[in-house]
């Protein structure tokens, strides 16, 4: 049971991970998310975190050394098998490396669930404080029909859009250029008073700027001036 979502792309980072902090975010995304005791979870052998000078965390939310298959083995630090430490976006964060540490990238497991929310806790727990920038585009495509967008990461800022959203943003857009085109019909004696009106201004302006060259500035002006008055009209 479950929900599967399928991705495409991948996040760049601005220069290749360090051995001790691509070697964390592995195990980082090999481990079970487990609530623990970060006073008892900090006296149990945890070599990845410490290579990278990662802190225990809140509610040993960077404990990465667990045992047993994927961490999953229980010990005394831990308070809630099934719930993450309070920050973390769930059980299971699938944002991995890539072999050459240069992209963050889907590990192509099922059931990936809050993957905005965990691609954004990475770089502000882990590649921001380490100095990596990073940037990419990652297509999301769930089950359902309509459940499909695009993860964009700028400079370490994180936004997410769906098709949907995409979609109705082009409709209202479109909605609006047509109230706009309604309304050039019933402008349509103004605006050719207006290009009368234009058609002299212009040429006394072309005349002035024959004479002086500075003037032809006054054409600049009167043209802006212009757009602005008829983008009025019409709206």
């Amino acid at each position: 049971m479950g929900y599967t979502t399928y991705f495409s792309g991948e996040f760049k980072l601005d220069k290749p991970l360090a051995p001790e902090h691509k070697a964390y975010l592995e195990k980082f995304s090999q481990t079970r998310r487990v609530k623990r005791d970060a006073a008892k979870a900090a006296l149990l052998p945890d070599p990845v975190r410490e290579a990278a000078g990662l802190p225990i965390g809140s509610e040993g939310a960077y404990f990465v050394g667990g045992t047993g298959c994927a961490g999953q083995d229980r010990d005394d630090s831990i308070l809630d098998y099934n719930r993450a430490p309070k920050d973390q976006p769930g059980l299971w964060c699938q944002w991995q490396p890539d072999e050459d540490g240069e992209y963050i990238e889907q590990d192509g497991g099922e059931k990936f669930y809050n993957y905005t929310e965990w691609i954004e806790y990475l770089i502000e727990h882990f590649l921001a404080p380490w100095g990596y920038t990073v940037n990419g585009e990652v297509d999301w495509d769930g089950e359902e029909s309509g459940d499909d967008g695009t993860i964009t990461v700028e400079n370490n800022v994180v936004t997410s859009e769906s098709r949907y959203d995409l979609d109705q943003k082009a409709i209202q857009t479109e909605a609006a250029l047509d109230e706009v085109l309604k309304k050039i019909p019933e402008k349509l004696p103004l605006l050719m008073g207006i290009n009368e009106v234009l058609d002299k201004k212009l040429k006394k302006i072309f005349e002035a700027a024959g004479k002086n060259p500075i003037n032809t500035a006054l054409i600049v002006v009167f043209s802006v001036t212009l757009i602005k008055f008829i983008t009025l009209t019409v709206s």
